[in-house]
């Protein structure tokens, strides 16, 4: 219920009257103008606002964008090497290589929903209902049929004319005003629900309404409410006339130069009225400064008068001046307008800013300093929408700061992933750290060949190795036309020796057995010159059938195989040929069913062991982003209900189920991506998977093996089977096993498995074999004793 058109003010243009040092609440060109039809724009701020205004639901995800955007590789060059490649395959391998990767695309969404998960933040309607319940910074009472009703004068005044006519007639400030409505049938619960609406917009009256003739008198009363109150406009509107006119301010927005006095008048001081229940709703560091200064101010006896606005200083060095439109109206409006960015000292600039990054970065810093978490995400997707090759490191650099966004650094992140193939040609993978560099080399979703992966590892190496040659060259040197930076460095003349020790951290990373073409004139330099100490295997021997079993799972000895990385030409290529085999060999196509039963029972320790609680206790997750000393503290017991609430619901949806029972993908690979998403949408860290996920085993009654052996030695209450431990074993991986999530039901599979999930502990890796067989093994039969067999 808003006001009336015909009600706004006609001189909106004229300065709130709150002191002479106050500014208008937006520049004159910013102001709405009064005309029969309603409230317009100016001109020059209508072209503004549709250049520049960015709405917080508005802004493209970087999937979005990806998805947008043009492939820089040569797409069907990538086709024909694969093509050619898998063209003497037997139709099982290219079946195999197929479901890999399917598998690798289910976990690719799964990556990437997980990367893009962050709090969701609060928004204007959410923030006012907040504080119509909590009715803080109240300044008026209405009291109607012996119940009172704290309420902000300024809302009220701006959504209804009816209070607002009601409340003008009320001048003296802390007396009750009562409230009379010629409607019949209205009731404090109803009046409740009607005030609850002016706040957040949403009239919610379905504990009210009876079924029935009843609820066609309700509505009828409804309807008689609208015609005394007035008609309902959106409360964006109304929030946007509070802005732009500042009726009723009771706050002044006062940014102080460095250097000024904390109480004392600076004649270039910058003033702008506000209103502080919209301060206190949106920020709680706002919310904080206002309480503490009504302290002082009733201390002192100012709140008797009622009359002088409640003054907030900040200090430009910390929130500078020429953000202060921005800031007011992503707290009125939950928009951000980069063209009310000031430019000088009283007016904007007419220019859009020159580094979209940069004022993206500061207002980042703003939102995060007043606790406002919609500027924050706000700044965080401006960053996104200025992601290029070019402003790609300088946006990493900053998001892996202490003080950057950990959301924008998974993008950046993540985009670098998706462009790999465009940066490697730029002079933006010079400026890649080796950390950021490794992260992306190691990825299985890396958007290049492996050929290119390598060039990109040797060409950055060779920049890192002219880097240092430029360090180590004497002083004398440096300014001259003998220096390196001069003269500059040829590729003969850097040291062999010098450029694979640069390369030896992300050669790990590189999978040799996928370098497409085989022979191609990189790969054989890198071997002659000694950068890779070891050749693909199809290189060595004459055994051609290896070049296959590295792409896929199988029967075969383990070593061989290196999982694929999702390159799509190679994917959609691989998909082309496998529909092409199908649909020529019909049933027969699926007789290499077993080929992945067997993949995946491969996988499976032939002996199952379960070992000591102590060990366990010393062992680290692999999987987890946390260190082993980083233990992390579990969360309020209603946040981890709505976290596990929260994993069920993701748990239900159709990805999770197509990759759960997808036989190459193992259960705690797909829920550890499923935890991250929760863990990342509530705003934690992500050392908090592990305690989501033993929250979880709890609630399904699942036990992991530590708890089980821990439990068991305290009661005495010992399985009937064995528990044979290795004495001192280093730090391992334990799960529970799901059989159902395999998807093994078929009878003679894993027969001479225990009944009980159980894990295996890795043996040091400093004994040798023979070593091992020559210690003694603990043997626990269940009957107290100890037990020792020799091998």
């Amino acid at each position: 219920m808003g006001q009336a058109h015909s009600s706004v003010p006609s001189a909106l243009h004229l300065q709130h009257g709150l002191g002479g040092g106050a500014a208008a609440p937006f520049p004159s060109q910013y102001h709405v103008k009064a005309s029969s039809s309603g409230s317009v724009l100016t001109p020059a701020y209508q072209k503004r606002l549709s250049r520049d205004k960015k709405k917080i639901g508005g802004f493209a995800t970087l999937r979005r964008r990806l998805g947008r955007r043009r492939r820089h590789h040569k797409t069907q060059d990538h086709a024909k090497v694969i093509r050619e490649y898998i063209c003497d395959w037997p139709a099982r391998d290219v079946r195999a290589l197929n479901e890999e990767y399917r598998a690798l695309g289910l976990m690719r969404e799964l990556a990437q929903s997980a990367a893009a998960a962050r709090p969701l933040a609060s928004s204007c309607q959410q923030d006012l209902c907040e504080l119509y319940q909590s009715r803080y910074c109240a300044d008026v009472d209405l009291v109607y049929q012996g119940c009172v009703f704290s309420v902000h004068r300024s809302i009220l005044s701006a959504r209804c004319p009816y209070f607002r006519k009601l409340l003008k007639d009320q001048p003296r400030p802390g007396a009750p005003v009562p409230v009379r409505i010629r409607t019949a049938g209205v009731d404090p619960e109803l009046l409740n629900a009607l005030l609850q609406y002016l706040y957040c917009g949403e009239l919610n009256c379905s504990g009210l309404l009876s079924a029935g003739a009843g609820r066609r008198r309700q509505l009828d009363v409804l309807a008689q409410l609208e015609a005394e109150f007035g008609a309902p406009a959106p409360l964006e509107r109304d929030m946007k006339y509070l802005l732009e006119t500042a009726d009723l301010a009771d706050a002044l927005l006062v940014f102080r130069p460095a250097g000024g006095g904390a109480h004392d008048a600076h004649p270039h001081s910058f003033e702008l009225p506000c209103h502080k229940a919209i301060l206190s709703a949106r920020s709680p560091f706002f919310k904080a400064f206002i309480d503490r200064r009504m302290k002082l101010s009733e201390a002192g006896g100012e709140r008797a008068r009622g009359k002088a606005p409640i003054r907030i200083e900040l200090d430009e060095t910390v929130l500078p001046r020429r953000y202060a439109y921005v800031l007011l109206r992503i707290m009125y409006m939950d928009t951000v307008d980069l063209s009310l960015i000031l430019h000088s000292s009283s007016e904007p600039s007419v220019c859009r800013p020159i580094s979209l990054v940069d004022e993206a970065v500061e207002l980042y810093q703003i939102g995060r300093f007043v606790e406002l978490d919609v500027l924050t995400q706000a700044s965080e997707d401006l960053i996104l929408e200025a992601l290029c090759v070019e402003s790609l490191p300088r946006i990493l650099r900053w998001s892996a700061e202490p003080h950057g966004s950990q959301w924008v650094h998974r993008q950046a992140l993540q985009f670098l992933c998706e462009e790999f193939s465009a940066v490697v040609c730029t002079p933006s993978l010079h400026e890649l750290s080796l950390s950021q560099l490794a992260a992306v080399v190691s990825s299985d979703f890396v958007q290049a060949s492996e050929l290119e992966i390598l060039q990109g590892i040797i060409r950055w190496s060779e920049h890192q190795l002219v880097r240092r040659m430029e360090e180590r060259e004497p002083n004398l040197l440096s300014h001259t036309a003998h220096s390196v930076t001069k003269k500059g460095v040829k590729r003969r003349e850097l040291s062999d020796a010098e450029l694979r020790e640069v390369m030896a951290p992300l050669l790990p990373h590189l999978r040799l057995d996928h370098l497409l073409p085989v022979d191609h004139d990189t790969v054989t330099a890198a071997i002659r010159r000694g950068l890779i100490s070891i050749p693909p295997s199809h290189m060595i021997g004459e055994d051609t059938s290896s070049r296959a079993r590295s792409w896929f799972r199988g029967k075969r000895k383990r070593g061989e195989y290196v999982r694929p990385r999702y390159f799509l030409p190679y994917v959609e290529e691989v998909k082309v040929r496998s529909a092409m085999l199908e649909s020529h060999l019909g049933n027969e196509y699926g007789t290499g069913v077993f080929h992945y039963q067997h993949s995946v029972a491969a996988t499976i320790p032939d002996a199952l062991y379960m070992v000591d609680g102590e060990a366990h206790a010393s062992a680290a997750d692999a999987d987890s982003s946390a260190g082993e000393d980083d233990i992390p503290v579990a969360p309020r017991a209603d946040i981890l209900s709505a976290m596990l609430q929260r994993q069920r619901e993701l748990q239900a949806s159709g990805l999770y189920q197509r990759a759960s029972t997808c036989l190459l993908l193992t259960p705690a690979r797909v829920r550890r991506q499923v935890g991250l998403q929760v863990v990342r949408e509530y705003g934690l860290p992500d050392c908090m998977v592990r305690v989501l996920q033993e929250a979880s085993r709890r609630s399904e009654g699942q036990l992991t093996v530590t708890q089980a052996g821990s439990r068991w030695r305290s009661t005495n209450d010992l399985p009937r089977h064995c528990l044979l431990t290795f004495p001192e074993p280093e730090p391992a991986q334990f799960r529970t096993l799901d059989l159902e999530a395999l998807n093994l039901r078929e009878p003679g599979h894993l027969s001479t498995m225990p009944d009980v999930a159980l894990a295996t502990g890795t043996l040091p890796r400093q004994r040798s074999l023979r070593q091992m067989r020559e210690r003694e093994l603990e043997l626990d039969l269940g009957d107290g004793t100890r037990h020792y067999q020799s091998h």
